[in-house]
C-alpha cells in the first residue's frame, strides 16, 4: 500500500501525470495488411545526441527526459509499455500503449500535452529517445528531440534504470496483456515511491513535485 497524500498537487494527479494513467489501450490501432518484400528503411528524423545541450548530462536542470518502450513477450501482437525517465528527479512515467509503432507513441505525447497544456515545453525541455522506428514521429510533435545512437543504452542511463526496477514487478517475456493498466500504475507507482540514496532519500515522486510547484502555481492545480 502506498500513503495517501493531500494537497493541490495531488488534486492534479487525478488529470493523469503524477499518476500516470493508461490512456491509450482504449484506442485500437489499425493493423496494416503485411506487404511482401523489403520495406526501405526510414532514416531517423531530428538530431542526434552528440547535439543536445551539454546542461543535460549534468543532471542539474528540470525536464530533461528520457524516452523508451517496455516488451513483455516479443510479438506484434503484444502491447509494450511506453516509458519516460526524467533525468533531475529519477521520476518515472509508464504508459501502457497498443502496439511499438509511432502511432501509439504520438497518442501519448499528445495526452501530455493536452494534460500540462502551457507548461508542456518548461515540464518536456527535451527528450532523449531510444532510436528505434516508434520514436520518428517525437521530433515533429516536441521542438527538443536528441536520438541516442544505435546500440548505446548508457546514453539512456536513466530508462535503464528505471526499466530495470519496473521488470520487477512486469517480467521479461510475459505477455503485457496479463497486465492491466492498474497493475502497471501501481508498479510505476512502487518505483517512484521509494527513497533514493542519490536524491538525498527522498523518492522520485518527491522530487518531481518539488520541481513541479517551481514551475506551476499550486492553485492552479487545484482547479
Amino acid at each position: 500500500s502506498f500513503p495517501h497524500r493531500k494537497g493541490p498537487i495531488y488534486n492534479w494527479t487525478d488529470k493523469g501525470l503524477l499518476r500516470t494513467k493508461n490512456i491509450d489501450l482504449l484506442e485500437k490501432t489499425r493493423r496494416t495488411k503485411a506487404r511482401h518484400g523489403r520495406t526501405p528503411k526510414r532514416e531517423q528524423p531530428g538530431k542526434n545526441i552528440s547535439q543536445r545541450p551539454k546542461e543535460v548530462e549534468t543532471r542539474t536542470t528540470f525536464g530533461h527526459w528520457e524516452m523508451d518502450t517496455i516488451q513483455g513477450k516479443k510479438s506484434a501482437e503484444d502491447p509494450v509499455i511506453l516509458v519516460l525517465a526524467e533525468r533531475l528527479t529519477r521520476y518515472n512515467l509508464a504508459f501502457k500503449i497498443t502496439s511499438k509503432t509511432p502511432n501509439a507513441v504520438s497518442r501519448v505525447i499528445t495526452k501530455l500535452k493536452e494534460l500540462t497544456g502551457d507548461y508542456f515545453d518548461e515540464i518536456f525541455k527535451t527528450i532523449t529517445p531510444d532510436n528505434g522506428s516508434e520514436f520518428f514521429e517525437v521530433a515533429n510533435e516536441v521542438d527538443q528531440v536528441y536520438y541516442a545512437d544505435a546500440y548505446s543504452p548508457w546514453q539512456r542511463g536513466t530508462n535503464e534504470n528505471n526499466n530495470r526496477l519496473l521488470r520487477r514487478s512486469i517480467t521479461k517475456g510475459t505477455s503485457l496483456q496479463l497486465f492491466s493498466e492498474f497493475d502497471v500504475e501501481q508498479a510505476n507507482l512502487r518505483l517512484n515511491s521509494y527513497p533514493r540514496k542519490i536524491l538525498g532519500g527522498k523518492s522520485s515522486l518527491d522530487r518531481f513535485e518539488e520541481e513541479i510547484l517551481k514551475i506551476i502555481d499550486p492553485e492552479t492545480l487545484a482547479v
